[in-house]
């Protein structure tokens, strides 16, 4: 997959391989933490954990948790909402590249590679910076759900679970750093 920062404000995904096209068009179903209260409990955590409970009146501790649950995590989930409605949208734009997308690299190839790379590597997807923080935030919780789904991280940052969710996590986890560091750190 190559990721371009296009001067009209565009993001441009190109040379995606299906599998790459597999984990974009994934990351609503993989961000979903419906019937997984692990994963709930890690988009809308307790203000208070109970290590600082203690330190704190009871009778405050209990208003603060309410008017969590009654101002707080309402925001919280029309933001990710409207983040993944806008993700979903932009997921309907990803599909066979150009052919001026496939070839968008050939003056860097120097050998008979970018055929075979552009037989395989031929999705491409554009959409606008404005919702980089919306894709951001959406591969973010796809990223905390299949943590507490089906994926776990060893005492050596080892990354375990099926083989298809790690690809997808470590898909989610690139693309986010190229983000940061090419287009959100600009805003």
């Amino acid at each position: 997959m190559r990721l371009s920062l296009l001067p009209d404000g565009i993001i441009s995904f190109t040379q995606m391989h299906p599998l790459e096209a597999n984990a974009l068009l994934s990351i609503p179903q993989n961000a979903d933490p419906t019937e997984i209260p692990e994963a709930e409990d890690r988009l809308y955590p307790r203000p208070l954990d109970e290590s600082s409970r203690g330190d704190v009146d009871p009778i405050e501790a209990i208003a603060t948790e309410e008017d969590w649950k009654e101002f707080v995590v309402p925001e919280l989930r029309e933001l990710f909402d409207g983040s993944m409605e806008r993700v979903k949208e932009s997921l309907k734009q990803l599909g066979p590249a150009s052919q001026e997308e496939m070839g968008e690299n050939e003056e860097d190839e120097e050998d008979d590679d970018t055929e075979k790379k552009s037989s395989h590597a031929n999705f491409a997807l554009k959409i606008s910076t404005e919702i980089a923080e919306d894709w951001f935030r959406a591969m973010n919780q796809a990223r905390l759900v299949m943590s507490q789904k089906s994926l776990w991280i060893d005492g050596k940052g080892n990354l375990h679970g099926p083989l298809i969710s790690q690809i997808h996590y470590e898909i989610y986890a690139h693309i986010q750093g190229w983000l940061v560091e090419y287009v959100l750190s600009e805003a």
